[in-house]
């Protein structure tokens, strides 16, 4: 299986914004979910960071249900590292996240680090913008599927008019291609974020 390694990985500037210390529990256990980690590395220990998380990486990746993992470096003068990891179930993740084994790979990495936050996503809820001022983690299942629901069935509705006025009429498996390829995109970036920014609090509730 091929290896993840950290000096061959992307140099982004993540500056010094940090992510959200709670970590969600809304995660579907039989869905895929996403876990964004932000390591802030002790000055002068990034070598040493580097080679212990290298092994930690090393060992993840051939874990069951493992989907990838991408490893976003520190810009020069930064101290955080950001890593986005998948796993294909909640049970998978938590199978790893409490092994003995990658607690032992752990204990090599905690001594260089100053601090250690993540937040976990399902698929779902990528469709919303994390970086939304109120945004405080993911939000419940049930929420997202209510403002999802709120963007896709204004915009199914206006581009099934639109076929029928233009008399686009092709067999069922075409329409529906056609039609979900445009609802997709145009839901995602148009119609949802106004949509989010308008019930954001809501989302974020209690």
């Amino acid at each position: 299986m091929n290896t993840v390694s950290l000096s061959e990985s992307p140099l982004v500037d993540v500056g010094e914004s940090p992510l959200s210390p709670q970590a969600s529990t809304n995660a579907d256990r039989l869905g895929p979910v996403t876990v964004t980690r932000e390591f802030r590395v002790k000055p002068g220990h990034e070598a040493e960071f580097e080679a212990a998380i290298q092994r930690l990486v090393d060992v993840s990746i051939q874990q069951p249900g493992h989907l990838g993992v991408t490893v976003i470096r520190p810009a020069a003068g930064a101290t955080a590292y950001r890593f986005v990891y998948r796993y294909d179930t909640q049970d998978h993740l938590r199978d790893w996240h409490d092994s003995d084994l990658r607690a032992g790979l752990m204990e090599d990495v905690s001594p260089h680090i100053l601090e250690d936050r993540f937040e976990t996503t399902d698929v779902l809820s990528m469709w919303l913008d994390p970086d939304l001022p109120g945004s405080t983690g993911t939000p419940p299942k049930w929420k997202v599927l209510a403002v999802s629901w709120l963007a896709i069935y204004p915009t199914v509705t206006a581009i099934t008019y639109i076929m029928q006025a233009l008399k686009f009429d092709p067999p069922v498996p075409l329409r529906t291609m056609v039609l979900s390829g445009l609802v997709i995109p145009i839901s995602a970036y148009f119609v949802l974020p106004p949509i989010q920014r308008a019930m954001n609090k809501w989302l974020h509730s209690s």
